[in-house]
């Protein structure tokens, strides 16, 4: 059977980058196909279009005689639940990219890392699994089956949080490559996870969706499968969206919570609380809501550019040094930028802005920082956010504007739209940023230089996942 992923081909971001990028649909209809059939190898079958329908019985059952209930049924996929979806999408970035990492490594001792192992093994790369130390043994042991290396972890009391995670973390800065279902460890996450929306959608027919209802750990699958409808729907078409989480673990809820009481009157304590407050927040206007988002941004950043410039003199007088985190910041695409001599009027996102500060200044000037309207006027602000989100009047950012670089992370939905900009050239990607240059007086000797260093062996390929 025809894998999901090419059925959908033309909807995923990885797609369309690694098209934009050079690659004809053949080959990557043939990479997606190839990759499918290694899984099914491992797994039994691949990535088709999950069982998605009526069921009648379970909603009399929990009282909902008089509504149509349709339940998606994710555990026959591969690995028996949804998270192969996200982990194939990233694994396809990287077959795209021809992208070799020394190691994939992901924090996980249950359905995610199980799927991590399948899909690892078939595209044939290794993976490190970090799970604590009271692991079931006979999970990790269908996890190691697959070739994956587990590793368990000691929690340490003098470190705050999961141990598996941190580890990880300190794996991936020692060189390995995130391999997670987190979408804030693994951008690329999201993009495969889409494909239950677009499945959804596709059995649905003329039928409307009025209510989604969507278990949740951190947000990935929510994420995918809301961004997912909304690509499809447009907002005026969009259910409404009931995120649920068990009362013990909820980390979503505990963010919803603390974003509810900057935006609205209060802290919310209950479900009641929480649905009164999504509804009084639907009818917030626009400007309130983007003026006090920006508040709390502008206050993190703000003290981030503070404190980066003074931890770091302070650091630095002891011989030590300030380890950004790759995916958090753009160190690479920086860095790409500073090897290359690439300077000017650069547009980013205002929380990379204090990073770009420090490390561009003062050859090239950010469009935005973490400053915000302390010191931009509501003009500029709007065309930020226009530009970031792609909505109407995204181009002045670009044509209002003397605008040489833009750097924007991975996942914003408005990178497809630079490719097909004649004026911007595609230079650089990494799993967190890509780099887009306007030929021009400042920047045409950079390009030169980068244009005749391609041959070079040494040249950083163009990834795309």
């Amino acid at each position: 059977m025809t894998s999901t992923f090419a059925v959908h081909a033309d909807r995923l971001d990885v797609v369309v980058a690694a098209e934009m990028a050079g690659l004809d649909r053949s080959t990557v209809l043939d990479t997606i196909e190839r990759l499918d059939a290694a899984v099914a190898a491992i797994d039994g079958h691949g990535f088709t279009s999950t069982p998605f329908g009526p069921q009648s019985a379970l909603a009399e059952a929990i009282g909902l005689d008089s509504a149509e209930l349709w339940v998606k049924d994710e555990t026959g996929n591969v690995s028996g639940s949804h998270k192969g979806r996200h982990l194939f999408g990233v694994a396809l970035g990287l077959a795209l990219t021809e992208t070799q990492p020394e190691r994939l490594a992901i924090a996980s001792c249950g359905n995610a890392a199980f799927a991590a192992s399948v899909v690892a093994a078939a595209v044939d790369q290794p993976l490190e699994v970090f799970v604590p130390d009271w692991a079931d043994q006979a999970i990790t042991d269908r996890i190691a089956a697959h070739g994956a290396t587990v590793v368990r972890t000691e929690r340490d009391p003098d470190r705050l949080g999961d141990p598996a995670y941190h580890a990880m973390v300190d794996a991936i800065a020692a060189g390995a490559t995130a391999f997670s279902c987190q979408g804030t460890d693994t951008p690329g996450t999201v993009d495969g996870g889409r494909t239950i929306a677009y499945e959804m959608l596709e059995t649905l027919g003329d039928h409307r969706l009025d209510r989604l209802v969507i278990q949740v750990g951190g947000g990935a699958l929510g994420s995918a499968v809301v961004s997912g409808l909304q690509r499809e729907l447009g907002d005026t078409a969009m259910p409404v969206i009931n995120a649920v989480q068990p009362e013990g673990n909820h980390p979503l809820v505990v963010a919803w919570n603390r974003l509810a009481a900057e935006l609205g009157d209060g802290e919310p304590t209950t479900n009641a609380e929480r649905a009164a407050a999504a509804e009084a927040l639907g009818r917030v206007p626009a400007e309130p809501r983007r003026a006090v988002l920006g508040l709390i941004g502008a206050g993190a950043v703000c003290l981030s550019l503070f404190q980066i410039g003074t931890w770091t003199r302070q650091l630095t007088d002891h011989g030590l040094s300030i380890r950004y985190g790759r995916l958090d910041y753009p160190v690479d695409a920086v860095e790409f930028l500073r090897a290359h001599d690439f300077s000017g009027n650069l547009a980013m996102p205002f929380e990379w802005g204090a990073f770009a500060i420090t490390k561009l200044a003062p050859d090239s000037r950010v469009f935005i920082d973490g400053r915000f309207e302390a010191v931009y006027p509501p003009g500029v602000i709007d065309d930020y956010f226009a530009f970031l989100n792609g909505t109407p009047g995204w181009e002045r950012l670009l044509d209002d504007y003397p605008t040489d670089i833009v750097v924007v992370q991975r996942w914003r939905g408005i990178h497809p739209r630079l490719f097909e900009r004649d004026d911007l050239v595609y230079v650089y990607s990494d799993p967190a940023s890509l780099v887009f240059v306007r030929p021009g007086p400042r920047t045409q000797g950079a390009l030169d230089r980068v244009a005749a260093a391609r041959d070079r062996s040494d040249f950083p390929r163009l990834a795309t996942y």
